[in-house]
């Protein structure tokens, strides 16, 4: 669950800002929103969702960051780990740190009195969209130490990202056009998982679904936006 959960944070995002400085087709954010996202297993049973809120909008230096509260819950509603992300838009591009939720990780993990090492490397939505665009790779590396000895280290590596075609897609919170975007994730830990992404994400609203095969290409998990709004 919380790789699925780590997945689905770092990827959507949604808003309905108009910022003079920050003109994006994926970063739109006004204070308050809300939005929800259900997720699926590959026999269509709910497993689990995802309540976010945006808490504010700041200017630092030349970007303009967006604070995205989220709570994560099961499918009874039982809470399974909240916490707080950040997405930037400098010069027209959203940015995603991958690093951002490397406090949530920690804590999920039961590393909160450890230390930590940190490295990664941004994700990028441009302002616009293309079919046939290539997207850059994103990664995150995490390990976990007390005193000398290492506990734990996790990565997480985003790669192969290409807009595949613009189409409509219906979910929950209603019908868009939106682009496909694939993608191959890497997840090493204790265990180390492979997984191919189909992602669509529409303009002024951000990701509406997502889809998880393994590395066979079996549909493994889905999730749609159910919601959203003030």
């Amino acid at each position: 669950m919380k790789n699925t959960l780590f997945l689905f944070l770092l990827l959507f995002s949604f808003s309905q800002l108009a910022a003079q400085d920050c003109k994006n087709d994926f970063f739109f954010y006004t204070k308050g929103m809300k939005y929800n996202l259900d997720h699926y297993d590959k026999k269509g049973q709910l497993s689990s969702s995802t309540k976010s809120e945006v808490l504010e909008l700041r200017k630092a230096g030349d970007s303009l960051v967006a604070k995205v509260q989220f709570q994560a819950l099961d499918a009874k509603g039982k809470t399974l780990t909240q916490g707080v992300s950040q997405f930037a838009c400098l010069n027209g591009v959203l940015i995603f740190d991958l690093r951002s939720m490397a406090a949530n990780e920690q804590a999920a993990a039961g590393f909160k009195d450890a230390s930590m090492e940190l490295r990664g490397t941004a994700l990028q939505f441009p302002a616009k969209l293309s079919v046939g665009q290539t997207l850059n790779d994103g990664d995150v590396s995490m390990i976990f130490k007390s005193g000398s000895i290492q506990l734990m280290k996790m990565s997480t590596l985003i790669k192969n990202r290409k807009v595949e075609a613009l189409e409509s897609v219906t979910v929950k919170a209603g019908t868009y056009q939106a682009y496909k975007i694939t993608y191959e994730m890497e997840f090493k830990s204790i265990i180390s998982r492979q997984m191919k992404v189909v992602q669509w994400m529409a303009p002024s609203v951000g990701m509406v679904k997502s889809e998880n095969y393994d590395k066979a290409g079996k549909l493994e998990s889905w999730s749609e936006l159910s919601s959203v709004g003030k």
